[in-house]
């Protein structure tokens, strides 16, 4: 059945794609944007979102009569062009909390995190969007929270600046040389449509089943179960360890929280009564770096020189990142573009440009 929901990075990379699928499919789109965003990414669909401005209307889709069935949010600020302390920690802590807040106290039943899998101790981005996971799992409140730990993902569109469209744009300019570590670390790499589908899998599964037809108590009300005394039994208590998967974790590995936090079952049953979930989102089998970097070398015929070695790891850098989508597989979802495929369509998008 179709659905209104509200969606944040919605100019984005990840978010255009998320938006361009929901409509797709029938449900309502309502999304954030900043006066200057550029709404490219969406092209046409564009008109069919129902567009507030941030950060003036921040409150705008929580105050009406109706309020959307779910927030996915997917906006994010990776601190690669100088941005400041505070920037950070508002874009990425800051902004999801409040977001949080707004969503319990209208009555918004679930909130979908974007999350990282990346360790807190690498970067700026990684702690701010941690600290905001830390305190979403805290919430209490009544709107159930899905933390989607997404691995490293890529496709037609993406940033120039991430790594896998700054190697086909060098691969394609035939570079003479491109400067890379050994390209030991092996890294689960996914396929945005593929993200998306999860996404779509996990909403479509957990989000009321009306459209809209939510009755908004004004921002700020009191709402029944918002009391922190209503903490999710999954809350961890103090010094405990929890969420580990049973499966051991190779040396050097960083993964996420286990994905089957949530039992079979437990969402249903907790659809309007808050809680916290983790689920990871990737394809599940790692590749080395040195192997994708070669894949795109030959799949773009470059000329390129590749130096392999010629820089270090960054400190703290994993050697091996990969998802358990155990929970995901459970609703039926499996990852359908290989990364053969996905390279070659990436790679088909840029020559374009």
């Amino acid at each position: 059945m179709p659905q209104v929901v509200l969606v944040t990075g919605a100019t984005g990379f990840l978010g255009s794609h998320l938006c361009r699928a929901l409509i797709e499919r029938g449900h309502t789109v309502e999304a954030f944007r900043r006066r200057s965003s550029d709404v490219s990414r969406l092209g046409a669909l564009a008109g069919q979102v129902r567009w507030h401005w941030a950060p003036d209307e921040l409150e705008a889709p929580f105050s009406g009569p109706a309020v959307p069935d779910a927030l996915i949010h997917c906006a994010a600020l990776y601190g690669r062009h100088g941005e400041s302390l505070g920037q950070m920690l508002e874009a990425n802590t800051l902004l999801p909390v409040r977001l949080y807040d707004l969503a319990a106290q209208s009555g918004v039943p679930l909130f979908l995190n974007t999350d990282t899998v990346l360790d807190p101790a690498l970067n700026l981005y990684a702690l701010s969007k941690h600290h905001a996971v830390q305190w979403l799992m805290r919430a209490g409140g009544p709107t159930r929270v899905l933390n989607l730990k997404v691995q490293h993902f890529y496709g037609p569109g993406d940033d120039p600046a991430k790594f896998i469209t700054g190697l086909i744009a060098q691969c394609l300019a035939n570079v003479p040389e491109i400067r890379l570590t050994e390209g030991r670390q092996q890294r689960d790499f996914i396929y945005v449509s593929d993200v998306v589908s999860a996404m779509l899998a996990l909403l479509e599964r957990e989000a009321p089943r009306s459209s809209g037809a939510g009755v908004s108590p004004a921002i700020g009300a009191s709402v029944p179960g918002l009391d922190r005394r209503g903490q999710d039994a999954h809350a961890t208590a103090p010094g405990e360890r929890r969420g580990q998967d049973a499966r051991p974790t190779a040396p050097g590995e960083r993964r996420g929280q286990d994905a089957r936090a949530t039992a079979p079952g437990d969402a249903a049953q907790s659809r309007h009564g808050g809680g916290f979930a983790n689920y990871e989102i990737g394809s599940g089998n790692p590749v080395p770096v040195r192997e994708l970097v070669e894949l795109i070398h030959r799949l773009t015929g470059s000329r390129s020189r590749l130096l392999f070695g010629a820089l270090p790891h960054r400190p703290g850098e994993p050697m091996l990142t990969r998802a358990d989508t155990s929970a995901l597989r459970e609703l039926g979802w499996r990852p359908r573009v290989q990364l053969p495929e996905g390279l070659a369509r990436t790679i088909e998008e840029r020559k374009l440009l």
